[in-house]
């Protein structure tokens, strides 16, 4: 028995030492041992680091650690060494670097993965995710014909944009493989904005009652923009617009996406 109970706690401690280290980038893969993945000598491992997620703009961003491992020797590597994180430098327990403004309009967002090594060993990652700008460049549908929801509403509790962008997200499941958020390109350009979707869906179109006044920004103007929430009889969604009152478009038709934050405009 004495025996048994050894062996599940050096199991449970490897699995913990597994979890503990496996933060960054999920779409990554993973090698938390040594260049030839052994664990031999192992660091102990830092506490998991929240993702850094970004809009566009170009930042300079800090990160702490748990605890100084500058004196451990530590150094710190990207995984897959991107052009556009810079300047990353280790000093006591604080990870610094420069992050490049994000030009692409194709690809919703781009990631890398810190990796803080001693030795051979990666003892902690800092996964970091950069969204495209939030305004889109191109015109888009709310959806095509081939959606479920052309000519059919959003069911009536799902009162958030976020609520509403995860539903048409989830919309594969719930018809068996028949629709697509892929079907629903303002909701695709968002979703896609989002490093994990599936969990966290931080980027998202944003419902009438997260839209301020559009009176008051003027970077508007230049056409409607599609709401999360529809209405009448499914085919229409609502719009907004500079010094426009409420107003509502086909959902085929063509218009501009703007992506809320965790149902924030963020704007000055």
């Amino acid at each position: 028995m004495k025996l048994k109970f050894l062996i599940d706690r050096m199991i449970s401690a490897t699995v913990l030492f597994g979890l503990l280290c496996m933060a960054g980038c999920s779409k990554e893969k993973e090698n938390n041992g040594d260049n030839n993945g052994n664990n031999n000598n192992i660091a102990m491992p830092l506490d998991i680091v929240p993702n850094v997620s970004l809009d566009s703009n170009p930042v300079y961003k800090e990160v702490t650690l748990s605890r100084n491992v500058e004196t451990e020797g530590a150094l710190l590597v990207l995984k897959n060494n991107s052009y556009w994180i810079k300047n990353l430098k280790l000093s006591n327990n604080i990870v610094s670097f420069n992050v490049e403004e994000n030009n692409d309009i194709n690809t919703g967002h781009r990631f890398d993965t810190i990796e803080v090594l001693v030795g051979n060993n990666r003892i902690g990652t800092i996964c970091v995710t950069q969204a495209r700008n939030r305004k889109s460049i191109n015109k888009l549908n709310w959806c095509n014909i081939q959606a479920s929801h052309y000519g059919l509403r959003i069911p009536s509790n799902l009162t958030s944009g976020k609520e509403i962008t995860e539903y048409i997200y989830n919309i594969e499941k719930t018809t068996n493989g028949e629709d697509s958020y892929h079907n629903y390109p303002a909701f695709e350009f968002v979703i896609e904005m989002n490093h994990d979707p599936e969990n966290n869906m931080e980027w998202h179109l944003g419902c009438g009652s997260e839209i301020p006044d559009m009176r008051f920004y003027s970077q508007f103007s230049d056409d409607f923009y599609w709401q999360a929430n529809d209405l009448g009889t499914g085919k229409y969604a609502c719009v907004f617009k500079y010094m426009t009152g409420a107003t509502s478009k086909h959902k085929t038709e063509a218009h501009l996406v703007y992506a809320l934050r965790n149902g924030s405009m963020d704007l000055d």
